[in-house]
């Protein structure tokens, strides 16, 4: 099971994105109460995630709940504000078995940034909570438009490639 401690990606995020401007998450830092909580938008520059709020959808997450099971179209990533969601893997007989856990420093259906249309693993919340929901869509539009974001993201495909 992989799971990433928050002060661990701080710095890899800090890292990744090269900044030292308005993306860096600081400690004591007034984020507005309409913005996402999520760490890996929040070390996106100000204006960036200014850009991607029309396109992102605040959804509730309940324990249980499959955001997107395995073997369906990839159609919307997820970046969680609060909770926690696995990433399973599915087996025939129905078995499932965690490989990962995502928390408010990620996003979950990666695969799309590879460019696959189909989810090979099962996103399922494991701690109620939050997320900010994007299609896919718009993360290929984004990651066009937007180098610091594209960037961002191609980094943390790496991360856990």
């Amino acid at each position: 099971m992989l799971v990433l401690s928050a002060s661990v990606l701080d710095l890899g995020l800090a890292c990744l994105c090269n900044q030292s401007g308005p993306g860096i998450i600081e400690e004591g830092m007034s984020i507005p109460s309409n913005w996402p909580r999520n760490r890996l938008l929040l070390a996106l520059p100000a204006g960036n995630l200014k850009r991607l709020m029309s396109v992102l959808e605040p959804i509730p997450c309940q324990e249980g709940q499959i955001l997107l099971d395995a073997d369906s179209s990839l159609d919307d990533v997820f970046f969680p504000d609060s909770g926690v969601v696995s990433v399973v893997a599915v087996y025939e007989n129905g078995n499932i078995i965690e490989m990962a856990t995502i928390g408010r420093e990620g996003c979950t259906g990666f695969q799309a940034i590879l460019g696959d249309r189909e989810s090979s693993v099962r996103f399922l919340v494991q701690i109620p909570g939050s997320a900010a929901k994007m299609s896919r869509a718009d993360l290929t539009r984004a990651m066009g438009s937007m180098p610091s974001f594209r960037n961002l993201m191609y980094a943390i495909r790496s991360c856990l490639s």
